[in-house]
């Protein structure tokens, strides 16, 4: 409700205005009443009323002074005032006091009511005005992060080319100017594929969200005047720096890596750029950092790069596939997992800085021709590389080439050894079949190179094959069976040696004696005359 303040010094003026109109009708409380100027001005600055309602002529001080005293004081009250004088110099001047009506006396109720609707839709008008705008600034603050954010991504990708419209931007979204050095931080969470990529965007945000409120906690506001998410996994930071406020970067960031990898337990790797007094080379600083970041890969993550500090990656990875495959052909063939790591020192370098596609596209080639080889074995892959190995999407979630030698180099590990269980198993079953062709056909078999035919296989491998499982060359077995063979013979009832003798494979009976004696410390006719005789 509306107030109003009634100033007269005619007590029935004063009194017929108070009573006789119907103020609670229209609206309006009167708040109090006064005789002269000089009441009338103490109660309006005690009640500060919305209208004040006055007579001109009062003794004391009359209504135009009272008028002008207030308004110095009470700035949105709204003035009526009554006269008796139809002077033009009184409207003039009452006018000038930015009064709403000048009404003449006698006071016509009608017409004094009439006035005071008008003045209080005016003044509802203003209200109104007021709280719009009231409320529009109200989410004018609430919106201006927002707006300020918004302002410095627009900066990073080179909305402004102009410095003097990314000055007035500035200003205008309330961020003060530091007339000083900006730079570029780029905070990326290291292995985050590796450690995050089976979260929910929900959780992936949250995570993110948690990161960036912290650091707004640790990292000093006046240095700091945008810090945001960029993705799920990496942070971007403005700072401003002026000849007052010049911290050590270096020595910031390296507080808040460590801080991060206490709190959040992660590692990051934070690029940082040049540094530049110009708003619009704030997206060069960013293109520089994030590069910085990506230079990681020359490293080990958990880190700070400069932009001035970058290698130069300027070297092309060049190789041979023919030679690689048979290099690897010969490394599965000796069996010794140690050799991959002497594969991938000579092939990788150490402290060379290959471009990056070119180190995941030989690393590629590497495993797909170790597959080939593979599939020539008739090996099943999945028992190797598992159900379901997407080549690219290992190699997506490293982010060092450090990362891609030591897996590259267990991987290889792993195929030896399931290389050498294969042929393990495999030399396994050929020494069995050659020991039961032997035991089943040793009486006929006339040499090593008889027994390797029957199973497709050169005498020299055959015989390599058998010494490594048992310790025996396949010409030992053979004597060895055929000894054992003869002793039951000897033993039989009226057996003749040269009879046991061509029984087992041997026609000159005088070299199977020297070999019964050579493994058995006895001629056949003492091992028949100790043993036969016990039986």
């Amino acid at each position: 409700m509306l107030t109003i303040l009634i100033v007269d010094d005619n007590l029935l003026d004063l009194n017929g205005v108070s009573e006789h109109i119907d103020w609670d009708h229209l609206g309006i409380k009167v708040v109090g009443v006064a005789a002269d100027g000089s009441e009338g001005y103490q109660k309006a600055m005690e009640l500060k009323p919305d209208i004040i309602l006055t007579d001109v002529d009062m003794p004391i001080l009359d209504g135009l002074k009272m008028a002008n005293m207030i308004q110095k004081n009470v700035t949105n009250t709204k003035f009526v005032f009554m006269s008796c004088f139809d002077d033009f110099n009184y409207i003039k001047e009452a006018m000038d006091l930015d009064a709403f009506r000048y009404v003449l006396k006698p006071i016509k109720l009608d017409e004094l009511t009439a006035v005071i609707i008008k003045i209080k839709r005016v003044i509802e008008l203003e209200l109104n005005k007021d709280r719009v705008q009231e409320k529009l600034q109200q989410q004018l603050q609430v919106s201006l992060p927002v707006l300020q954010e918004q302002f410095f991504r627009d900066l990073l990708y080179g909305k402004w080319s102009l410095e003097s419209e990314a000055n007035e931007q500035l200003i205008s979204h309330g961020i003060e100017n530091i007339h000083g050095q900006y730079s570029v931080a780029f905070i990326e969470i290291d292995s985050y594929e590796l450690a995050y990529s089976h979260y929910s965007k929900e959780q992936k945000y949250a995570i993110i969200r948690k990161t960036i409120d912290y650091l707004a906690e640790i990292l000093p506001q006046n240095v700091t005047p945008y810090l945001s998410n960029h993705g799920y996994h990496c942070i971007v930071i403005v700072l401003a720096t002026n000849v007052n406020n010049s911290p050590d970067l270096m020595e910031l960031l390296n507080s808040c890596k460590a801080e991060l990898n206490e709190k959040m337990k992660f590692q990051v790797t934070i690029g940082i750029s040049h540094s530049s007094d110009r708003l619009t080379h704030i997206t060069e600083l960013f293109y520089q950092a994030e590069y910085a970041v990506k230079n990681k890969f020359y490293g080990s993550g958990n880190c700070i790069i400069a932009a001035s500090e970058m290698p130069v990656i300027d070297q092309i990875l060049e190789y041979d596939l023919q030679a690689i495959k048979k290099e690897l052909q010969l490394m599965m063939e000796n069996g010794r997992p140690e050799d991959a790591m002497r594969f991938i020192e000579s092939h990788y370098g150490k402290n060379k800085h290959f471009i990056e596609s070119h180190v995941k596209s030989f690393t590629v080639s590497i495993v797909n021709t170790l597959q080939m080889i593979l599939l020539e074995k008739n090996v099943n892959l999945e028992e190797v590389f598992g159900e379901k190995f997407i080549l690219w999407d290992k190699l997506y979630q490293f982010e060092t080439a450090d990362q891609i030698k030591q897996w590259l180099q267990d991987l290889m590990k792993d195929v030896i050894k399931h290389s050498n269980n294969l042929e393990n198993n495999r030399h396994k079953k050929v020494v069995e079949d050659i020991k039961k062709y032997i035991e089943e056909n040793f009486n006929t078999v006339e040499s090593v190179e008889q027994i390797a035919k029957t199973f497709y296989f050169s005498a020299r491998y055959a015989n390599h094959i058998f010494k490594q499982s048992t310790g025996k060359t396949i010409f030992d077995f053979l004597i060895a069976s055929r000894v054992e063979a003869a002793q039951t013979l000897l033993l039989e009832p009226n057996a003749k040696v040269y009879d046991v003798s061509e029984k087992v494979g041997y026609l000159n009976n005088s070299y199977f004696c020297s070999l019964f004696k050579q493994n058995t410390g006895l001629t056949p006719k003492q091992y028949i005359d100790r043993y036969g005789r016990s039986s």
